[in-house]
């Protein structure tokens, strides 16, 4: 079931088209990614599906019915984290979860905030004021926030973005198990690649405005041609060979020709196909210019 859909939408801002006839489904209960380079349209894309933005024209549906006829206390289901979001610097961070907590006039709040300080692991943090966190605990701070009024759909703009490698993958551990014990539909938008393709189920990749692919990435990697290819490193006497396998096909008949060799030892490494691969070739497709 999509949960959002938005039907050819255009995003005017004067003489430039920021969704240009722009259609997208966002499925039920799946981490998902909104990929493209800057100025591609994913936040304008993102705040729309907020309410936060009109669009120019096409239709937006959240369940089925016109996102403009859904009412607030609906669109409280949504989430929406967007890097411009501050907190009050001389606050701390407990006072921060009351703040939003009250705002949100989320019930049985003091269950809510100690259930989301366990999943952030914040309790040592809850007394320091949030000027004085490290960009990671903030960043765990805001997506804690995002995550109060317990939305059915979750949209992150750059989730990772300034983060250590460690603080990645604890942000990433912690949006695939809000996901899975929870059922939740999280979309993010992110340059780093190599996180969204540990996280997410299925890529949306948009280019001016337009979306260009969207698929889950072994049928991406058939598409556009891309397969594993393979390392090998052979002897055969006393002389060293190192050949690039571009499939598995040719693989195999490599791997049988040095068999029949008497006198032979082999190594064979695999190289992954990645995110970063897909994307950078359709961006380079000149079909997508």
């Amino acid at each position: 079931m999509s949960l959002i859909e938005f039907r050819n939408v255009t995003k005017k801002y004067k003489e430039t088209n920021a969704l240009d006839d722009f259609s997208w489904s966002i499925e039920e209960g799946r981490i998902q990614a909104l990929l493209g380079h800057n100025g591609a349209g994913k936040t304008t894309a993102f705040m729309i599906a907020n309410g936060v933005i009109p669009f120019s024209s096409g239709e937006v549906l959240f369940k089925g019915r016109k996102l403009s006829t859904i009412k607030k206390v609906e669109k409280r289901k949504i989430g929406f984290l967007t890097e411009k979001l501050k907190l009050y610097e001389d606050l701390n961070v407990k006072d921060v979860l009351d703040f939003f907590s009250s705002i949100f006039k989320i019930e049985n709040r003091k269950n809510k905030i100690s259930e989301l300080v366990e999943l952030f692991d914040l309790s040592e943090f809850l007394k320091k004021k949030i000027k004085k966190l490290s960009t990671g605990m903030y960043k765990k701070t805001l997506i804690a926030v995002t995550f109060l009024n317990d939305p059915d759909i979750i949209f992150l703009d750059e989730p990772f973005a300034g983060l250590d490698p460690v603080i990645v993958k604890e942000v990433s551990g912690i949006l695939k198990s809000y996901r899975q014990d929870m059922g939740k539909t999280i979309i993010i938008s992110s340059h780093n690649l190599h996180e969204v393709e540990s996280v997410c189920e299925k890529v949306t990749i948009m280019k001016q405005g337009k979306k260009i692919e969207s698929d889950n990435l072994s049928n991406l990697f058939k598409k556009y041609s891309l397969y594993k290819s393979f390392e090998v490193s052979y002897v055969i006497n006393g002389k060293t060979i190192n050949k690039k396998v571009e499939n598995e096909l040719v693989l195999t008949e490599l791997l049988n020709e040095i068999k029949s060799e008497n006198n032979h030892s082999l190594s064979i490494s695999e190289n992954k196909i990645t995110l970063e691969q897909i994307y950078n070739k359709i961006y380079q497709d000149e079909k997508h210019v």
